[in-house]
């Protein structure tokens, strides 16, 4: 099996030697790492590095690609290709138009995704304006009934001290002679 470093397998997928690295720590792509004149450094398995690219990119790698990403020729055919354009008579490669597709599919749900958050969104502000509303009233209604108590409590705290004042007061001579003579009644004084 042929083996690949971490450059090489940049160049064949269009990636960055970063996303390689990321790549690798999460599990998506598989590499071994083997002792060089530098240090450590990834190696990769051919079959691994196709899996990976059909799997998570929906790209097919083929020999062409490996054979030129292991050349030293391979950056400047990749920048040559990229700097052309991609214009009306050229055909792309059915890999690239899974991707295209996949691209517009992808960006559909997207912005149903969006959608449904706005809305979501909207209906929640509603419902907590509702809630809002709801505590005030609620609130109001506390005060009120926390009103309502003191009023109570001092309309009973008045009748008691009322009742205690006529028991005393009517127990009292002065206040009997009193209650047997009759006032006469007023009459209005007319200008």
């Amino acid at each position: 099996m042929k083996t690949l470093t971490i450059h090489q397998v940049a160049e064949i997928l269009s990636r960055s030697t970063k996303s390689i690295r990321n790549y690798i720590k999460s599990g998506k792509l598989k590499a071994k790492k083997r002792n060089s004149k530098h240090g450590l450094e990834y190696v990769f398995q051919l079959s691994d590095v196709q899996t990976f690219a059909q799997e998570y990119l929906s790209l097919a790698i083929d020999d062409k690609t490996v054979s030129a990403a292991s050349k030293k020729k391979a950056r400047s055919a990749l920048k040559k290709r990229s700097k052309q354009p991609a214009a009306g008579n050229r055909q792309l490669s059915p890999s690239f138009e899974r991707l295209a597709d996949k691209l517009i599919a992808l960006e559909a749900e997207k912005r149903k995704i969006i959608e449904d958050y706005a809305e979501y969104k909207s209906q929640l502000a509603f419902k907590m304006g509702q809630m809002e509303a709801k505590l005030k009233l609620l609130d109001t209604a506390k005060a009120e009934k926390a009103k309502l108590k003191r009023k109570v409590t001092n309309l009973e705290k008045e009748r008691t001290h009322l009742i205690k004042m006529r028991d005393f007061y009517e127990n009292r001579p002065w206040y009997l002679f009193w209650k047997t003579y009759e006032l006469p009644k007023s009459s209005k004084v007319k200008k």
